[in-house]
C-alpha cells in the first residue's frame, strides 16, 4: 500500500483537511440541534450524496426518505438495517439499489463514534493494504460483498498499527477539531492525503 506519510502531509493538504473539518462540523452541529431543513439538507447533500444526481434534488421522495431515517429515533440502526431500508425507500432512475456509501455516511452522522465512512477513496486506499481483503461490490451477491468490505473496514480500524500516531498528528494539527471522533480523524486524513 501506498501510505500516507504524516511528515509529508503537504500545507495544501492540510488545508483540503480543514476545509473538509469545517463542513463535517456544521452537519454535525446542525444534526444534533435536529435542524432537518433545507440548509442542512443542501449542505450534507453537496457533502456527501452529490455522487448521485437523484440525490441531488431534495425536495424528492429519495430524499425525504433518507433524512427520515437519519432523524428517526425510533432505535439504534445497524448497517444492514440502513442499506436494507435505503434499497427499499430509494430509487434511482427506477432502480433499487443497495447503497453502501450512503448508509454508511448516514449511520455515521447518527452515531459518530461508533461508525466509520466507507467511500471510494476510503476503499481504493484500504484495497492496496495487503491485509484488507475489499471486494468490488457488483453482481448478484452484493449485500454480502457489503457485509464483507463492512467486516474488512472495522477490521482493519481495530488493527490499524498507527491508529493513535494519526489521532496525536491529527489532534496536534487541528486542535479545535480534537472533539470529534477518531473515525472521522483518520478518514480526513486519508480523503486529503491518500492521493485517491
Amino acid at each position: 500500500m501506498s501510505k500516507i506519510d504524516l511528515n509529508k502531509i503537504t500545507e495544501e493538504q492540510i488545508k483540503s483537511i480543514r476545509e473538509n473539518l469545517e463542513i463535517y462540523s456544521f452537519i454535525e452541529e446542525r444534526y444534533n440541534e435536529g435542524k432537518n431543513d433545507t440548509v442542512f439538507k443542501m449542505i450534507f447533500t453537496r457533502f456527501y450524496l452529490i455522487s448521485q444526481p437523484e440525490m441531488r434534488k431534495i425536495d424528492s421522495d429519495n430524499s425525504f426518505n433518507y433524512y427520515k431515517l437519519l432523524f428517526s429515533n425510533d432505535r439504534k440502526y445497524e448497517l444492514m438495517d440502513a442499506v436494507d431500508y435505503l434499497y427499499s425507500n430509494l430509487s434511482f432512475y427506477g432502480e433499487k439499489k443497495y447503497e453502501f456509501s450512503f448508509a454508511t455516511k448516514l449511520l455515521h452522522t447518527k452515531y459518530p463514534n461508533d461508525y466509520p465512512i466507507y467511500d471510494s477513496k476510503v476503499f481504493k486506499y484500504l484495497k492496496n493494504d495487503d491485509g484488507v481483503d475489499l471486494k468490488i461490490i457488483t453482481g448478484k451477491n452484493r449485500k454480502e460483498k457489503i457485509e464483507h468490505n463492512w467486516n474488512e473496514l472495522n477490521k482493519w480500524y481495530s488493527t490499524f498499527e498507527e491508529k493513535d500516531k494519526w489521532i496525536n498528528w491529527f489532534d496536534e494539527n487541528f486542535k479545535e477539531y480534537k472533539d470529534i471522533s477518531n473515525y472521522k480523524k483518520i478518514d480526513s486524513i486519508i480523503f486529503a492525503c491518500s492521493g485517491y
